[in-house]
């Protein structure tokens, strides 16, 4: 009976140890309930299974990861599942012969439940944190630009783990009950994983780097894209300026002439003539190009982009709300992302709001806790499939037009702090950008 319970009670420990290296692989928050079935299907998979009991145990980690991580990051859960077990299997199994090595049975024996606490925690706890400091930023990257890695790149790292995963469980079933104590089948095997976790660790990196170096050549081809348009967008509006300034000159003028005459009647008749060759309706409450709210946004650059589409949708004749609650300053972003994600989603709003003879576009900017950037617009357009909208070439607007949300989705995947909700509520499709401090 004591037996019993001590050998549950190290499986327990053996089942919160695993939960534990895989949370700190993943950092996925499983449920109170997965949390309560894991020991349950451990203890199970022990008393029936024997050595192969990490078979169930593969299959809960996979199941955990597709229900509970982010969409782009499904495609790791088989490596999270494999390598959770197969570096704990290894880290114990190492701890546990360099015991045999350098201690002798009856000491074993006699301190077999420190021994045990050693292998079936402490170890696999401390190498794993180890480790994870070594290839954790590899990891990290990989998560924040999975789009670049493709379903080969997968299988040349899940294949191997798998592969030598199971090899090593059958190696310790194999020690147990085909071969004789003294074989060197355990240090043969030791010498095999670690060289296969070095190459892995090579192999991630090189991988990674080559994937860096595209990102960075992509960001540094796509801030030129960017930096072109923001200056095209600035030469319009300082054009559309000089333009106004002349069309005011003649206007002045033309309301002097009439003045002249001291006809009020004529000057009325002018002024209105004015009004509607310049297509300006009169509003005693708004003022064309003039937006005092953009005061409260600092980044000058936000400012311009702001405020020539602000100036464009007055040109296009689409109604704009802008509500900026209070000043804005130091958004956790960088500033050339910023102005790509603006674009992007104010590009679409405009774009799909001017379809429509009652098309708007409200905009707003929240600052509490966290900065909320608001955009919503006009859509009669039913959207099935939101998702569908952030590949590239899906877009409503056309075949091989829906660059732009994929684009944004990509920035997005930089940033932990920053998340972006979509929702189609009647005739209103809404964009909300949260940015955490």
């Amino acid at each position: 009976m004591f037996d019993l319970t001590f050998k549950l009670l190290f499986l327990f420990l053996q089942a919160s140890t695993l939960l534990l290296l895989y949370f700190n692989l993943t950092q996925i928050r499983i449920s109170k309930l997965g949390i309560i079935l894991f020991p349950i299907i451990l203890i199970a998979s022990y008393l029936t299974m024997s050595y192969f009991f990490f078979l169930p145990l593969l299959a809960y980690f996979y199941i955990i990861g597709q229900k509970y991580s982010f969409l782009r990051l499904r495609r790791f859960s088989w490596f999270y599942s494999v390598y959770t077990l197969f570096s704990y299997s290894i880290f114990s199994y190492s701890t546990q012969t360099l015991f045999n090595f350098f201690f002798q049975d009856t000491v074993l024996r006699c301190y077999s439940g420190i021994f045990n606490l050693i292998t079936i925690v402490l170890a696999p706890l401390c190498c794993n944190y180890l480790i994870l400091k070594l290839i954790g930023p590899d990891l990290d990257f990989m998560s924040r630009h999975s789009e670049h890695f493709d379903k080969t790149f997968f299988l040349s790292i899940n294949l191997p783990l798998t592969f030598f995963c199971t090899i090593q469980i059958i190696t310790h079933w194999a020690e147990s009950f085909l071969v004789s104590k003294n074989n060197p089948l355990r240090i043969y095997m030791l010498v095999l994983f670690l060289i296969l976790v070095i190459v892995t660790i090579k192999y991630l990196q090189d991988r990674i780097n080559l994937v860096n170096k595209k990102k960075i050549q992509s960001l540094k081809d796509q801030q030129l894209i960017d930096l072109e348009h923001y200056v095209n967008q600035i030469e319009n509006t300082y054009e559309q300026l000089r333009y106004f300034q002349h069309d005011f000159k003649n206007i002045l003028i033309s309301l002097n002439e009439s003045i002249k005459t001291n006809d009020i009647n004529l000057v009325r008749e002018n002024y209105q003539h004015i009004l509607k060759s310049q297509n300006i309706v009169q509003d005693t409450n708004k003022s064309e190009l003039n937006f005092p709210k953009l005061n409260n946004i600092k980044n000058m650059l936000i400012k311009s982009i702001l405020y020539a589409y602000l100036v464009q949708a007055t040109q296009k004749r689409v109604p704009v709300t802008l509500e900026v609650t209070e000043p804005i300053v130091n958004e956790p972003i960088d500033t050339f992302d910023y102005v790509r994600l603006l674009s992007i989603l104010l590009d679409n709003a405009l774009e799909e709001a001017e379809k429509y003879p009652d098309g708007v576009v409200h905009l707003c900017f929240i600052k509490n806790n966290d900065l909320t950037v608001i955009i919503e617009n006009t859509c009669h357009e039913n959207y099935k499939q939101l998702p569908e909208l952030f590949k590239k070439s899906i877009s409503s607007k056309g075949k091989q037009r829906g660059l732009g949300l994929a684009s944004a989705e990509m920035i997005l995947n930089k940033y932990k702090n920053i998340s972006l909700e979509t929702q189609v509520a009647g005739q209103v499709f809404t964009q909300k950008m949260i940015m955490k401090w």
